[in-house]
C-alpha cells in the first residue's frame, strides 16, 4: 500500500528543481517523503548513471531503518536498489574498508 501524498505548488518546485537543494522542516512536515519521491524521479529521469546511487546518511541508525522502510513503500524494488542508506559513521567506515 502506497502512502499518501498530497502534491502542490512547493513540493511540485521540489521536485521539478535540479542541482543541490535544502529543505527545511519540522517534524512529519514530509521532508522525508519528497525527497524519496525525488530521488525515484531521478533514477526514472535516467540521471543516476551505471555504478551510482542516491546517498541518503544519517546520525542514528534507527532513522536509517525508517527511511529504508518508508522507501521500500514509495519506490519500486529497482529504484530502491539504486539507493544507499546509511549512517554517516557507516558510510566513512565503508570507504575506509574499500581504500585500507
Amino acid at each position: 500500500m502506497k502512502p499518501q501524498f498530497e502534491s502542490n505548488d512547493a513540493r511540485e518546485l521540489l521536485l521539478a528543481t535540479s542541482g543541490n537543494l535544502i529543505v527545511l522542516g519540522g517534524p512529519g512536515s514530509g521532508k522525508t517523503t519528497i525527497a524519496l519521491i525525488k530521488a525515484g524521479h531521478e533514477i526514472k529521469a535516467g540521471t543516476v548513471s551505471a555504478n551510482q546511487k542516491i546517498l541518503f546518511l544519517s546520525f542514528a541508525r534507527a532513522t536509517v531503518m525508517r527511511v529504508g522502510q518508508h522507501a521500500s513503500n514509495l519506490l519500486s524494488i529497482g529504484q530502491f536498489d539504486l539507493l544507499e542508506i546509511n549512517t554517516y559513521h557507516g558510510f566513512i567506515w565503508t570507504l575506509l574498508r574499500s581504500h585500507a
